[in-house]
């Protein structure tokens, strides 16, 4: 229990709940061990509640017609999803699986519901939750639409760069991107020829190279000249 707890205080949505209120969701929370590439739930499965990933990455994709799964959002550590669906109390609209062994937990809608009652901090941040993952929705068919896929390639990496980048003494800024390669091409909407493509034409003009998730940028300043207009970043999830 006392893990429960410190892990949940660690995530955004639930960091200001009193210690009595949050000892209330841990005891509710039930965990779930996760292999890599194992299913968490499948479209159109009924939603009782929603997920807080604990370690690992999950990621929520749907099938094409073609068999080509198309990777809608990744999560990682702290993050959450399938709030909004489980208000709406419909199935789920997506399949979520493990890109890596992972843990999430599990917190029923009850408790929730109960939360959103008695707290009215917690009803906000549930609510900005839900807006910025809409605002999310909305920058990705921004750039899907206005973007070429050296744009959203690039804009994906400089906004990995507060959160992976690790720079040397006036040398290359190393980034491991955080999921492979396949999944980052599905998320940027573009093929994964198409992103071998991109970072063979950027290592070619001098601006970055690559092995395997490292990617060294060796000229920052040229890279942000290609970079699209700030609005239409895809977000770094």
């Amino acid at each position: 229990m006392p893990k429960t707890i410190a892990l949940l205080r660690n995530v955004p949505l639930f960091s200001l709940l009193e210690d009595e209120t949050l000892t209330q969701v841990a005891e509710a929370a039930q965990p779930v061990v996760l292999e890599r590439d194992q299913v968490l739930f499948f479209r159109g499965d009924a939603s009782r509640g929603f997920y807080v990933v604990v370690q690992g990455r999950i990621k929520l994709y749907i099938d094409g017609p073609n068999g080509v799964e198309k990777v809608i959002e990744t999560v990682g550590p702290g993050g959450t999803f399938g709030e909004a669906v489980m208000f709406l109390r419909q199935p789920y609209p997506v399949n979520t699986a493990a890109l890596t062994p992972a843990e999430v937990l599990f917190i029923p809608r009850d408790v929730i519901e109960r939360l959103l009652d008695a707290n009215r901090d917690f009803c906000q941040r549930m609510l900005a939750g839900m807006a910025m993952r809409l605002r999310s929705l909305i920058h990705d068919i921004e750039t899907y639409s206005v973007c070429s896929a050296t744009q959203r390639v690039i804009g994906y990496l400089l906004q990995l760069l507060p959160e992976a980048g690790v720079a040397t003494n006036d040398g290359p800024i190393l980034l491991e991107l955080p999921v492979q390669k396949y999944v980052l091409a599905s998320r940027l909407n573009l093929k994964p020829e198409t992103l071998s493509r991109v970072f063979s034409d950027l290592a070619a003009e001098g601006l970055l190279r690559t092995s395997g998730r490292k990617v060294w940028i060796l000229d920052l300043e040229g890279l942000r000249a290609f970079a699209p207009q700030e609005a239409f970043l895809p977000p770094c999830r």
